[in-house]
């Protein structure tokens, strides 16, 4: 494995597709970095895109406007699989 690699592997965002360890809760939200992973590595572009056309809500913890944006965990399932479905056509 080059060094390249491995720094990319020590900084990438959880894959939200493995089962939760034990005894922890399954994961309900995803941050943008995690669902960008999830779609298969699509761009920050990309994941606005599809929360300014309604395809992905965003979830706030608070009401600020500055606070970081969430996406269900469900809803990105959901866009992953039909992306694979439409993939495999």
């Amino acid at each position: 494995m080059s060094s390249n690699t491995k720094a990319r592997a020590a900084f990438a965002a959880p894959s939200p597709h493995k089962s939760p360890r034990r005894n922890e809760p399954e994961r309900l939200l995803f941050t943008r970095k995690q669902t960008a992973y999830a779609l298969g590595g699509v761009s920050m572009r990309i994941i606005k895109e599809l929360e300014q056309s309604g395809e992905l809500d965003q979830v706030r913890l608070t009401k600020k406007p500055t606070a970081q944006v969430f996406h269900r965990a469900a809803q990105v399932r959901a866009l992953a699989e039909a992306e694979e479905a439409r993939d495999d056509r």
